[in-house]
């Protein structure tokens, strides 16, 4: 990577940041004559989800379109890798988890309005160019995040042989843990690119590879199962291992913050009465994590945390996922449940009133002062809902593996 001492900046007209617009990157490519490859069309799909009482439920997503589309000469803003094409289009649809965390970047280079009411967003000046043809990979979230919105979108790039040769991209704030996944999926240091998590990167030829996990609005939720697969094959040598004890893992929140339950140690006392091991993700290695996944036979996890990791566990490991009130998503474990048929079950919270929070000496967020997002920040969880869903997965492993 190289400094770029003749930056250049334009400035783009453009109305209300909700009103901006991305372009279709494989679209663009086509009328610019630059390659591009369509791996998978969008389609409907439903899966069926397993339950700790053998009564599936049939829960639906999108297959989105998967596509790897190489720009030239092109600006890559942090930290969500917002392209601005040579002519000042800005690409971000289906490229990050969802269009609105791209729309933050955006609002970040808006200057105005001016007397019009109009806004213009300023081109941000990059400081450096990176010569090699390389596929973009960044990564800019915690350990689960990097997992779905980052690493598994290696699955397609992995599928053509045209840039599955290429280095990748990866900013420089990803966190050992997670390039230690990316050295288990072929990616050592010698095929990463190191750039900066802030401002703008300038490209001289960048693969930008679409995300298998995105949201197309707050309804429709798009999963390619492809990708979960092809991680669990990249990981094969750790999760299939014969001769091995299974374990009963938790993942909990390991320290009090903004989504956390008042009555912890209640819910603690549960998980040890049912010889439940609580095991701290983030201390791992990834490696350590992965097998430890894919030794469990039952798995608690705590929504927002590392959940994502049980795409490492086998098939027939039950899954029980305590969900914070108005977090409860249609990605993480309830996803990969439902791609590797994984016996499923959520608990879902109820919000903690003042008192209890204040109880349990926890600090209300400033959001949940001002009447926002409350019910989301200090919960209650039932702890004989937890207790009765242990008892069930029991029986499900029971019947599973018979003794």
């Amino acid at each position: 990577m190289s400094e770029l001492h003749a930056p250049r900046s334009i400035t783009i007209p453009a109305a209300k940041v909700g009103e901006i617009a991305s372009i279709d990157l494989p679209e663009w490519c086509a009328r610019n004559n630059q390659p591009h490859r369509l791996v998978a069309e969008p389609s409907s799909a439903h899966f069926l989800l397993k339950g700790l009482e053998g009564v599936g439920a049939v829960v639906p997503y999108t297959y989105p379109r998967m596509f790897i589309a190489r720009v030239a000469d092109a600006d890559l803003v942090a930290p969500h890798g917002l392209v601005i094409t040579p002519d000042g289009q800005m690409a971000f649809k289906a490229l990050g988890a969802r269009d609105d965390s791209q729309l933050k970047t955006l609002s970040e280079c808006l200057k105005g309005p001016d007397q019009s009411g109009q806004y213009s967003l300023h081109r941000p000046t990059p400081q450096y160019m990176v010569e090699h043809e390389c596929v973009f990979l960044g990564g800019h979230g915690p350990p689960g995040h990097f997992l779905g919105q980052d690493l598994m979108r290696l699955a397609q790039v992995a599928m053509l042989p045209e840039v599955a040769h290429l280095p990748i991209a990866v900013y420089d704030t990803v966190s050992d843990r997670n390039l230690q996944f990316l050295d288990l999926v072929g990616y050592p240091a010698s095929r990463r690119i190191t750039i900066p998590a802030r401002g703008a990167v300038r490209f001289k030829t960048a693969w930008m590879a679409s995300s298998p996990l995105y949201r197309l609005d707050t309804i429709r939720a798009c999963l390619w199962p492809d990708a979960v697969w092809w991680l669990r094959s990249q990981t094969a040598k750790l999760i299939n291992r014969t001769g091995r004890s299974r374990t009963r893992l938790a993942i909990p929140r390991k320290a009090p913050d903004w989504r956390f339950a008042v009555n912890q140690p209640e819910i603690d006392a549960v998980l040890a009465r049912a010889g439940i091991s609580v095991i701290d993700i983030p201390a791992q290695t990834a490696t350590e994590t992965v097998k430890s996944m894919a030794d469990a036979e039952l798995i608690v996890t705590f929504g927002g945390v590392s959940g994502e990791h049980t795409m490492f566990a086998p098939p027939d490991c039950v899954i029980i996922e305590v969900a914070a009130p108005e977090w409860v998503g249609a990605f993480g474990p309830r996803a990969f449940a439902a791609v590797l048929g994984q016996p499923f079950a959520r608990l879902v919270s109820t919000p903690a009133s003042p008192p209890a929070t204040a109880a349990a000496g926890l600090t209300v967020p400033v959001q949940a002062q001002e009447g926002r997002y409350t019910s989301a920040c200090h919960f209650v969880t039932d702890c004989s809902d937890l207790a009765g869903a242990l008892v069930k997965a029991d029986v499900a492993i029971s019947q599973i593996r018979p003794v």
